[in-house]
């Protein structure tokens, strides 16, 4: 399979300083959970629960992370917007760092997983493992629009996990607006 040299250079810029977990959200993101808290709490909106979510590993492939999940993530424990207060230290369980969360807003458990696969490649994302209120938010659907790229050590791992995602033709993020838009979508 090739893939065209837009769609990489794409994957790699998505780099943009998310490798360290204590550093300030953007502001763009953060509006992202302004909007999902101003209408009740993102744990009750499953297409935000799937994008904080994305994990290589659902893709049967290599190391590969979604910028759009790292920052999500990110502001979700940290900064102005955050929702989630971590109930413990940080732990380690097969190479990789894990610590639970609780929402602030609905009382939801979380769990945050860590994984850092060289200085270059490291990626995190979060498990809902227990709510306590019902959906707001519209179910999943696919292409999933994002505004950020993916970023791993194999091209053909980055297209596989991208596959159902989707920028706009011309190689651009999706505008923010688009994917507020769709995150935010009522049931």
């Amino acid at each position: 399979m090739s893939i065209s040299t837009p769609v990489l250079c794409e994957a790699f810029d998505a780099v943009l300083a998310v490798d360290d977990l204590d550093a300030p959200p953007t502001p763009s993101v953060t509006s992202v959970l302004d909007t999902l808290l101003g209408m009740g709490c993102p744990c009750r909106f499953p297409r935000f629960v799937y994008v904080v979510g994305s994990d290589f590993h659902d893709f049967h492939t290599g190391p590969v992370s979604c910028h759009d999940t790292e920052n999500l993530v990110r502001a979700s424990h940290y900064g102005s917007s955050a929702f989630l207060e971590a109930r413990e230290p940080w732990r380690d369980v097969s190479f990789s760092g894990h610590r639970s969360h609780k929402c602030r807003v609905c009382g939801a458990d979380w769990e945050l997983i860590s994984d850092e696969y060289s200085i270059n490649m490291y990626r995190s994302y979060l498990a809902l493992r227990s709510r306590h209120l019902p959906d707001l938010g519209a179910e999943v659907l696919f292409p999933f629009p994002i505004a950020g790229g993916f970023r791993g050590v194999d091209a053909t791992d980055i297209q596989t996990c991208a596959q159902g995602f989707t920028r706009t033709q011309s190689f651009k993020r999706t505008p923010l607006d688009e994917v507020l838009a769709y995150l935010a979508r009522p049931r």
